[in-house]
């Protein structure tokens, strides 16, 4: 009985012991998650957003006059939907990339970027990596 009760000790310590390191963890990772999306909505601040500003796209899609508007949160959306920087809803839309028809194009406002190369395409690229790039390459 005594050996029983020995080993009942033993396990609720070491389940106490590893119960700690998963609450550890998982406080690392969601630290880590809020830094990724800091960086992420910075970068998009400081970099992308100028980007849409210098090529006219805040002419149509400023204070609601054309959907979406161009903030962090619906932008994020966008990129989100497609499996890489090139493949994503937010790179098809500003290259005016597949359209179900010439005649109708799939960005009304026409091509904003010449090439995935050229702005603000090459910053949206950037941005994708920063958002998403390690995470759905380490998996």
């Amino acid at each position: 009985m005594a050996q029983i009760h020995r080993q009942t000790q033993i396990l609720l310590i070491f389940s106490l012991f590893c119960g700690s390191f998963q609450a550890t963890g998982s406080e690392e990772n969601k630290q880590e998650a809020n830094n990724s999306i800091a960086e992420g909505k910075a970068f998009y601040q400081e970099n992308v957003s100028p980007k849409f500003a210098q090529n006219g796209c805040m002419k149509c899609h400023a204070r609601g006059y054309i959907r979406p508007n161009i903030s962090y949160e619906s932008m994020l959306r966008r990129l989100a939907i497609g499996d890489s920087a090139e493949n994503n809803v937010l790179i098809y839309k500003i290259g005016n990339v597949r359209s179900f028809s010439l005649n109708i194009p799939n960005h009304p406002g026409g091509q904003r970027c010449a090439t995935i190369d050229a702005e603000p395409c090459k910053t949206v690229r950037q941005w994708w990596a920063i958002e998403f790039g390690i995470a759905r390459t380490n998996k």
